[in-house]
């Protein structure tokens, strides 16, 4: 791995492989597929095991995370509202359905958690309110 560099994001069976140089084989053990990814791509394993190989666009060469920086591209909201949970500690219920929605836009772990949920609640009219500890999302 001489002269390779890459992240690898493991989230709910879900994972993600970004190369930033060199080059990285990703396999699949559900399926026995394997891909290999250059410098400025992405492997995306699915739950399933299906694979699926992306171009980063931004030209990044490190993962985002240690900058403090986390980038969603047409993530599921539940997911991005779990990352959310995961990196400020809090609760956060969503009470209303929110299928289908998917969110691309970035933030900074420099922020507070109310402007983070600000941001992304605005993406969808969504509101936010902190009931008990937790935080509740619905639709406006």
């Amino acid at each position: 791995m001489l002269g390779t560099s890459f992240n690898i994001y493991a989230r709910n069976k879900q994972y993600l492989v970004t190369c930033y140089t060199g080059k990285v084989r990703v396999l699949s053990p559900a399926t026995n597929q394997s891909l290999d990814i250059e410098s400025q791509q992405q492997a995306s394993i699915n739950r399933d095991g299906t694979m699926k190989l992306t171009s980063i666009e931004n030209g990044m060469d490190e993962a985002p995370w240690m900058s403090h920086m986390f980038i969603f591209t047409g993530t599921p909201i539940q997911m991005v509202f779990d990352e959310i949970e995961r990196q400020f500690d809090v609760s956060i219920k969503v009470v209303d359905d929110m299928e289908g929605l998917l969110y691309s836009g970035n933030f900074s772990r420099d922020l507070t958690v109310e402007e983070v949920l600000q941001m992304v609640s605005r993406s969808f009219a969504l509101e936010y309110s902190y009931v008990n500890g937790v935080y509740v999302i619905q639709k406006k």
